[in-house]
């Protein structure tokens, strides 16, 4: 019998003793029952029935516990399976995008060579200034853009190869914001969390946080800080800026292949870091409110990475 039955039964005839007792005290003989031919049976009958509502009631509640476990196991099981799904349909997206990626890139790219040195012998042979030049210049500019929006989305569909080492971000922090403000006319500022480290491959932690801050310069952003520190099993990294911020409503689609609010814009950036954080078994979010400009403006995004890294390493350790 299990504890809580004979826990049960424990409460159903202190139950019935309790009533008893107050019998007693009210000034009801007892005794008279006790003297009657069947009154032992029928004060046995009172206690046992007591005590087997007692039982009923402890594994009523038992029954309760059991299917409140159930339906709490079958919504983080249903959770899963979403999200497996999720991830079965990105990985068919990045799958297609690959083959697409790897088309144009066969089909495209050898004509747009081809059409490019022609351009530009073209334009040697014409007077700088003319209608003529200014035409090839800008044709040749016009091939190159097409050429790297190429090569952003080969890279793009290439799945990431991580190299997994045991990686302090201070140095990895410091080379970010050095190449970032080196590529972009930003202020990179750093407040880390002192010997803080990561199970993480150092190059591709270097390239997300180089790209948010390159992002928050390309956005008008004169300002970026880089903070990081350890809660709990992760270590938690924002990049933050003073420049116009993410709309409302852009929250989770600034993470979504080819989505962007600049002209100029692939729409790879934010969509490659997610990528990244994400192999690493981490998340990146929009945090609202937590930019540096007057009463929070601008951008904010925070990196969850764990201490310990990716799930599969973690296990292969």
């Amino acid at each position: 019998m299990h504890r809580w039955d004979v826990l049960g039964l424990a409460a159903g005839v202190g139950v019935a003793v309790f009533d008893l007792a107050t019998f007693a005290l009210a000034g009801v003989d007892l005794s008279v029952l006790t003297a009657q031919p069947l009154g032992g049976a029928v004060l046995f009958g009172f206690v046992a029935g007591y005590a087997l509502l007692g039982l009923a009631g402890s594994r009523l509640w038992r029954a309760r516990r059991r299917a409140k476990r159930d339906a709490e196991r079958i919504a983080a099981q249903l959770a899963e399976l979403e999200q497996s799904r999720a991830r079965v349909l990105s990985s068919e997206k990045l799958a297609a995008l690959g083959r697409l990626a790897a088309g144009i890139a066969h089909e495209v790219r050898n004509p747009l060579g081809v059409i490019r040195a022609s351009a530009s012998m073209v334009q040697e042979s014409l007077p700088e200034g003319t209608d003529d030049h200014r035409a090839c210049e800008l044709i040749t500019g016009e091939i190159d853009r097409l050429d790297g929006l190429i090569g952003a989305l080969l890279a793009f569909a290439k799945p990431a190869r991580m190299t997994l080492a045991r990686t302090a971000l201070e140095p990895v922090v410091a080379r970010a914001a050095t190449l970032a403000a080196e590529a972009r006319p930003i202020a990179v500022e750093r407040a880390l969390e002192p010997g803080i480290s990561v199970f993480a491959d150092p190059d591709l932690v270097t390239q997300v946080l180089f790209g948010l801050v390159v992002n928050a310069a390309e956005a008008g952003a004169t300002r970026a800080r880089v903070e990081g520190a350890r809660r709990g099993d992760a270590i938690e990294l924002c990049v933050a800026d003073d420049g116009p911020g993410v709309a409302p409503g852009d929250e989770a689609r600034v993470f979504e292949p080819f989505f962007t609010t600049r002209d100029a814009g692939t729409g790879l950036g934010l969509s490659m870091a997610a990528r990244i954080v994400e192999a690493h078994g981490g998340a990146i979010e929009v945090r609202a409110g937590a930019g540096l400009g007057p009463e929070g403006r601008g951008a904010c995004f925070s990196i969850a990475l764990p201490v310990g890294g990716p799930a599969f390493a973690a296990e292969a350790a």
